[in-house]
């Protein structure tokens, strides 16, 4: 494995030499760059965007794995619907900068280290920075308090695995950039207003499963045998994503159950030293999978996600959309509502109170909370939600600008 990077790195640094190779080989090496979407080659003065976010070549709708694939499509549309000429980049792919550098562009919008190199090479531009996670800053405090936790407790288990969830941000890409739109909690957003002072709130947009109707008569029956089996969906990010502390919990609740999707590889060492017979790795899943409605939908009533920072959290939004109650943390990025259960802190003696207070909950309550759970969702983080607040704060920022 070290070999082949060592190849790939030479690679990329001939092919920043060689534009014109790259451009044919870019798509190997970290992301397509695409470029000249909706050119008007009848038109000179035609304005120019770069987003630097994802790769969007070969897309299968029906096959998208995140929820964020469909937001790069929004953005596409809006900016094709007036006028701009668009170039896209994969925001991390290392040849995009040298591909567009010599290009003049009215907006840049994205993040990732391309973003920022973005506005070095083109500081006439509006620069807008793209933000899904919480400021970097905060970020490492926060982990660096679940750290601390983690070791008090386990002092002779190795973390290095699971370092802070972190790297298409730092601080400095704020005070970069004239406007941030920021998909996260007024919460979490107000530690960013010392680093920029136009800052546009937005919510993020879920994965619906085409095969999902909510079955109210078949959820009153599963209640009784699925009432105390919880749920951890999440990705990379076991301490920061508050995962160990979740073991913990129900290490010493040996009457529930927990199934937790979504574990990076890397981290099932740490997973593996702290489960029981209660605690279930069940791997990754489609949420547009028959199976994602079978195991994860009709399985649980709750889902636990403990995590330290958040932008907004797509894979809580999904679970709402499906009718899976939240128990988390203020820090996931959620604003307060009636349908979101939020703990109090992160502690293990909070998370085991919060528990013991859902399991005893009427049939009747927890069915109103899953069907305001789907409600919710489907009002605030549709992707057709998603696409009219963005096109507003575009028009804002554009207002602002002129």
């Amino acid at each position: 494995m070290e070999m082949i990077d060592c190849i790939m790195n030479i690679l990329i640094k001939y092919l920043k030499k060689n534009i014109r190779f790259s451009i044919f080989l870019s798509e190997f090496f970290g992301g397509k760059c695409v470029s000249n979407i909706n050119m008007d080659i009848l038109n000179p003065n035609q304005k120019r965007v770069l987003i630097c976010y994802l790769e969007v070549h070969n897309i299968e709708v029906n096959r998208v794995m995140h929820a964020n694939v469909l937001q790069a499509m929004v953005m596409i549309k809006f900016f094709i619907d007036f006028g701009f000429c668009v170039d896209v980049c994969d925001c991390q792919n290392e040849l995009a900068p040298i591909i567009t550098k010599d290009r003049r562009y009215d907006i840049i919008i994205g993040q990732g280290n391309n973003f920022k190199t973005a506005c070095i090479f083109h500081k006439e531009s509006h620069k807008i920075l793209y933000v899904t996670e919480s400021l970097p800053s905060s970020v490492q405090r926060n982990y660096q308090v679940r750290k601390e936790y983690f070791e008090k407790r386990h002092p002779s288990i190795d973390i290095i695995s699971s370092p802070a969830r972190s790297g298409f941000f730092d601080d400095e890409m704020f005070t970069m950039a004239d406007s941030a739109i920021v998909m996260s909690s007024l919460y979490n957003i107000e530690p960013m207003r010392k680093c920029i002072d136009n800052i546009y709130p937005i919510n993020c947009n879920t994965l619906i499963n085409g095969k999902f109707i909510f079955d109210e008569a078949k959820c009153r029956y599963l209640l009784a045998s699925i009432k105390k089996r919880f749920l951890w969906f999440g990705s990379k990010g076991f301490i920061h994503k508050g995962c160990d502390i979740v073991l913990d919990v129900f290490r010493e609740m040996s009457e529930f159950t927990i199934d937790f999707y979504g574990l990076d590889r890397k981290e099932k060492k740490i997973f593996n030293q702290l489960k029981s017979a209660n605690t279930n790795d069940c791997g990754f899943i489609n949420v547009q999978s028959k199976e994602f409605v079978d195991e994860v939908v009709y399985k649980h009533c709750f889902l636990i996600f403990p995590s330290c920072a958040e932008g907004m959290c797509t894979s809580v939004a999904t679970c709402m959309a499906h009718g899976i109650i939240p128990i988390v943390t203020k820090e996931t990025g959620f604003d307060p509502c009636e349908w979101i259960i939020e703990l109090r802190d992160y502690k293990k003696e909070t998370i085991i109170k919060a528990i013991y207070d859902v399991v005893n909950m009427s049939d009747d309550e927890i069915i109103r909370l899953k069907k305001g759970c789907i409600k919710y969702a489907l009002q605030n983080f549709s992707i057709g939600h998603f696409d009219k607040e963005f096109r507003n704060i575009m028009a804002q920022i554009t207002n602002a600008k002129s």
